[in-house]
């Protein structure tokens, strides 16, 4: 099953991240703009945490200091089709700031791919992609770049809200994500069945240089 996603701008569930940037964790990072694709899924291909939940955004698993009421959102920019979004933070702080990419299942109005890029406390760059938890775990997901060779990542935990896949990318993977147009991501349901999500990635380029400012 292949599909190509046309870019659509429409409302969005935040999704948990286990640990790639705190801001984004604790609900600092604005949703006002986002960059969202859809996919049209046949019914029963997936189960997905949002549709047992009504849609509430999981609660983060760590917590953020913050002296303030309430934390001050950055305004987010747009590069392609990534949503690139900082949060506020002391001054003489680190920036805490993440790119998403996210695909939404257009039947349901559901997020089936909440892709993300940042730094984390440590400046290691990672990536962290959540799909579904209805998918195989053995399999892996497996990331394909242009007509490229696909490449497996295990997932590193399953809940409810989804499957994490942590990669912390080598060299070579962000220079040929940095020339890609399309990539595809493949997950395998309990079934058998193999979904792969042909993604447009216009814009990776600029979001990764953007996150490596200091």
């Amino acid at each position: 099953m292949r599909m190509i996603i046309p870019i659509a701008c429409v409302a969005v569930i935040a999704a948990a991240s286990l640990g790639l940037a705190a801001g984004y964790m604790s609900g600092q990072f604005s949703t006002g703009a986002q960059a969202d694709q859809t996919a049209a899924l046949a019914p029963g291909d997936l189960k997905t945490g949002a549709e047992t939940d009504t849609e509430a955004a999981p609660k983060p698993d760590v917590q953020v200091a913050d002296t303030q009421a309430a934390a001050k959102q950055g305004t987010p920019q747009q590069y392609g089709a990534w949503v690139y979004s900082c949060a506020e933070v002391p001054e003489g702080a680190p920036k805490n700031c993440v790119a998403r990419l996210q695909i939404r299942d257009k039947n349901r109005n559901v997020t089936v791919i909440n892709w993300l890029i940042g730094y984390n406390k440590d400046r290691q760059l990672l990536m962290e992609i959540t799909t579904p938890s209805d998918v195989l775990i053995a399999p892996g997901l497996k990331m394909s770049i242009g007509e490229g060779e696909a490449q497996t990542f295990a997932y590193l935990s399953c809940a409810a809200a989804g499957c994490v896949s942590r990669i912390q990318p080598a060299a070579e993977l962000l220079d040929a994500l940095r020339q890609a147009k399309i990539v595809k991501l493949t997950i395998e349901t309990p079934a058998g069945k193999a979904i792969t999500f042909s993604i447009q990635v216009s814009g990776i380029a600029e979001s990764l240089d953007a996150l490596a400012q200091p």
